[in-house]
């Protein structure tokens, strides 16, 4: 557990917020069909070490892991455990590791609304052990919702900007984020895919 103080040093180094979504919306022809897409995309979106599969031709590969970076074959990912991304670092020519602890789920549902949310977020952490919290500055949520007839999935990204400084640790953690930011845009297409295919249809 992160001491009181040190949250309050690791928010104070950064100004704001930048905000990403991306989402699709499918309308089904009874509630029937409705139910079974919802039951379906929480089926694909809780494999994890099948994601690959439905972002199509992406060059990252989607591993779920212990906290300890063992890989995982589980039907569902629990609070707690790791996703490791495989991707190539082009500057670097060769592959490199992102890692996000998954956090808190999301299950809620209301018969008299006729709606149900699943989900869960993530966080991005430098590795297996490292400690939990938000320094990283790089947060992702995937929900997927149905309401009635309509069935909708979407992942939202919310990253933290590091305050402008000339201290050399949070130089080195702007720099870090920097290079996250590059490739977290440059996988838009990654995550567009990736919620199409949770929501085939």
């Amino acid at each position: 557990m992160i001491a009181v103080s040190n949250e309050k040093s690791l928010k104070a180094r950064y100004t704001g917020e930048k905000y990403r979504d991306v989402e699709k919306k499918v309308e089904a022809s009874s509630r029937h069909e409705a139910f079974v897409l919802f039951e379906n995309a929480k089926k694909r979106l809780n494999d994890i070490n099948n994601w690959q599969l439905l972002c199509g031709k992406t060059p990252a590969e989607f591993h779920l892991t212990d906290e300890t970076g063992n890989i995982l074959h589980v039907p569902a990912p629990q609070t707690g455990n790791l996703i490791r991304v495989r991707c190539y670092d082009k500057e670097k020519d060769k592959d490199k590791f992102i890692w996000y602890r998954i956090g808190e789920f999301l299950h809620e549902k209301n018969l008299l609304k006729d709606t149900e949310h699943f989900g869960f977020k993530v966080t991005m952490v430098s590795g297996p052990e490292a400690i939990p919290s938000v320094e990283e500055g790089i947060t992702c949520t995937f929900v997927v919702t149905r309401s009635g007839c309509k069935v909708s999935a979407v992942e939202a990204e919310r990253s933290r900007i590091v305050a402008g400084t000339g201290h050399p640790v949070l130089a080195r953690l702007r720099d870090k984020l920097q290079h996250v930011f590059s490739w977290i845009n440059s996988s838009n297409q990654q995550w567009k895919s990736l919620i199409n295919g949770v929501l085939q249809y």
